[in-house]
């Protein structure tokens, strides 16, 4: 994997690992697609490589290292804490780092960040827990105050452009990448691993956006057509998100006020929290997304 961007945050980890000041913790938050989760991933080969020179950096998988990914879609139930703390209670397979990922970290549950908490409360020797998500506000602040907070940004556009430099596209197209993904090489690398999910998106956006000029029963049509489509509701909820977004940072507002904007990002927001967190009825809740927009 590479790091595109973040070199000031790879120095400060780097730095720390070199003077033994690592902390037991971190939260890496930001955005997503800014490569939180590349970067957590490099720094632990990083370290265990430093312990062991005998390890394969070019190895994604590491006997000492969990990484809890659900995909955004599931919540982190707290039988996966459970195995996290057991994995943490035996010895290390090559003398290095015990290490465990959780991306997505918004969404474990009550009971899963209050099991956590007790492994953050009381580190073992050498373990090292980095928990990941744009949304740190939705952790409690017990959990969050036992952390290094680290905050990602977005990655400058001239890094992106460096980072295209050797791949086989036109100026006009590499100029293209670098506008529509503004600052988020995750997602740039997601568009060249499999550029049909990028159209994939960019239909289902100009399918809703044309739904704004048509009446609500075509709406609600629309969504009930969804699931024949294999189009899950988050990720209606995050494509929206993202292009209200960009427009609210952007210089086009298109024909929505900057108050309208901020009130349709909040309510996705408020859509996203519900359809993740609670036993809220999806279909009903983007139903009435619709009837804002």
């Amino acid at each position: 994997m590479e790091i595109i961007g973040h070199q000031k945050i790879w120095q400060f980890l780097e730095k720390s690992a070199e003077n033994q000041s690592l902390s037991h913790a971190y939260l890496f938050s930001g955005q997503e697609h800014l490569g939180k989760k590349t970067l957590a991933l490099e720094f632990i080969k990083f370290i265990n490589c430093r312990e062991k020179g005998s390890v394969d950096k070019a190895k994604n998988w590491h006997p000492d290292l969990i990484l809890i990914d659900n995909n955004g879609e599931e919540s982190i139930q707290i039988s996966q804490i459970r195995k996290i703390q057991h994995f943490l209670s035996q010895t290390s397979f090559l003398g290095s780092y015990k290490s465990v990922i959780i991306d997505h970290a918004e969404r474990m549950t009550k009971d899963a960040q209050s099991c956590l908490l007790k492994t953050l409360e009381e580190p073992r020797g050498k373990t090292l827990l980095i928990l990941i998500t744009p949304f740190p506000d939705l952790l409690v602040k017990t959990i969050t105050s036992r952390c290094q907070k680290v905050h990602f940004f977005s990655v400058p556009s001239q890094v992106l452009a460096k980072f295209l430099n050797d791949k086989k596209l036109s100026s006009k197209e590499k100029e293209r990448l670098i506008f529509s993904f503004r600052g988020r090489p995750g997602k740039l690398i997601n568009f060249l691993l499999n550029p049909e999910k990028l159209e994939k998106e960019n239909q289902i956006l100009k399918e809703i956006l044309n739904l704004s000029k048509k009446d609500l029963y075509s709406r609600f049509q629309y969504v009930k057509s969804l699931e024949s489509k294999n189009v899950l509701i988050s990720e209606v909820v995050k494509i929206l998100t993202e292009y209200f977004r960009k427009l609210l940072l952007g210089h086009s507002k298109e024909n929505y006020s900057l108050s309208k904007l901020k009130e349709i990002l909040e309510f996705l927001n408020e859509v996203y929290f519900l359809i993740s967190f609670t036993n809220v009825n999806k279909k009903l809740a983007l139903e009435i997304l619709m009837m804002k927009l």
